[in-house]
């Protein structure tokens, strides 16, 4: 009995020490790798109903960088063998956060004053990059402005 409780202790004390292992950059890389994924499904979808030239060339522009993101984060998160697939891992915690994150913005985003701003940058602008340097000055609710911080280079 007492060699079954050592080794219960030893196995408990193993996962503690696990989950000590992950670091705060673990943890945002996590859910900013919810983020890049579901942009860059969302923006996929939108680049199949675009009719306007211009717009197309924002939506490709946004996936191949939500791609770039998720590829560079995935990649971080398997380097410290790190994975969301343990039900109670602070990964996959961190990982639902960003996918709330972007259903709470995708909702959010599309009330008024947020909707006006971002309408006026796609209508006024046609180059790509100056559509996106506009949208990232639009105001945005919090779970937005959560899930923009994603956008910074935060893994050197």
């Amino acid at each position: 009995m007492r060699i079954l409780s050592f080794g219960l202790l030893l196995l408990a004390s193993s996962f503690a020490a696990a989950a000590d292992k992950v670091s705060d950059l673990d943890l945002r890389a996590a859910y900013c790798l919810a983020i890049a994924a579901a942009q860059e499904a969302k923006h996929q979808e939108e680049l199949g109903r675009a009719a306007e030239s211009g717009a197309r060339d924002t939506l490709m522009l946004a996936v191949r960088l939500a791609r770039e993101r998720k590829a560079k984060l995935a990649s971080y998160l398997a380097g410290k063998g790190l994975s969301p697939a343990d039900d109670d891992s602070p990964v996959k915690a961190a990982q639902e956060r960003g996918s709330q994150d972007v259903e709470a913005c995708d909702r959010d985003i599309k009330l008024a004053p947020y909707k006006t701003c971002s309408d006026d940058c796609m209508a006024r602008l046609r180059a790509a990059d100056q559509r996106l340097i506009c949208l990232a000055a639009c105001p945005s609710p919090e779970a937005c402005q959560r899930a923009r911080k994603c956008l910074e280079n935060f893994l050197r």
